[in-house]
């Protein structure tokens, strides 16, 4: 079982875990003083430890030696996902960090079918969100936690697009996207601007499409899902240039 800690962690330290931990490891998985678990912080490699004791309301456990094990997809990936339902927003979250994503960006576009424009809410959206990460992390054997940006809009978002190319999707582009990577396979960092469920507005379109960085691409003829967009990307960069290689 591993586990997720924003605690500080060194090779035979003793590690106090609290809620969430606490409830997750005790109550839901029923582990005992003895059992085994893995440990990360984020910072690289993981921990093997050993719960040593158990209390009402944190558990202590010894870390075993560092394991210097990453297990990052070969290449970097921002994610620029629009905006939409909540459960879908979970889905590909969850989904796009077990594919090795390594940055996302929540982005309200005209389209999208949810507005949040209320700060406190978008910092429970965000909070929940990272929780989504993490969990997602502990499930996959990632050792690092993707970075999970503001929410962008189409006014300050220009400012992302600088490092790196990004891609559209449009069944209607030029080029597919199997043709773009084999002609830029010495690039190792792709941003990916998924539209909303009720697709990119003209106006965005033409403005993203307008920009240095971005290139439009296809997947076919067909129009996908948003849930379906961004994962359908990343298992493709994986089949032509990752793992799935």
């Amino acid at each position: 079982m591993r586990i997720y800690t924003q605690e500080p962690l060194a090779p035979h330290a003793t590690v106090e875990l609290k809620d969430p931990q606490f409830n997750h490891i005790v109550r839901v998985m029923r582990k005992k003083v003895g059992d085994h678990l893995v440990l990360f912080n984020g910072e690289g490699g993981e921990y093997p430890a050993i719960i040593s004791d158990i209390g009402k309301r944190s558990l202590t456990v010894i870390l075993h030696a560092h394991i210097a094990i990453d297990r990052s997809a070969p290449f970097d990936v921002h994610l620029i996902q629009s905006f939409a339902k909540f459960d879908k927003m979970d889905f590909v979250f969850q989904k796009a960090v077990e594919l090795g994503v390594n940055r996302i960006t929540p982005f309200m576009s005209e389209h999208s079918s949810f507005k949040l424009n209320d700060s406190d809410k978008q910092e429970k959206k965000l909070s929940h969100w990272q929780g989504i990460l993490e969990s997602a992390c502990e499930q996959s054997g990632l050792n690092k936690v993707p970075m999970l940006t503001p929410f962008a809009s189409l006014k300050n978002i220009k400012s992302l697009l600088l490092d790196r190319p990004y891609l559209i999707l449009s069944p209607t582009a030029e080029y597919s996207l199997g043709h773009w990577i084999k002609n830029h396979q010495t690039e190792h960092a792709f941003g990916i601007i998924i539209g909303p469920e009720g697709g990119f507005s003209e106006a965005e379109l033409a403005w993203l499409s307008s920009q240095d960085n971005c290139h439009p691409v296809t997947l076919g003829p067909r129009i996908l899902r948003t849930e379906t967009a961004a994962l359908s990307v990343i298992s493709s960069l994986h089949a032509l240039l990752g793992d799935w290689a």
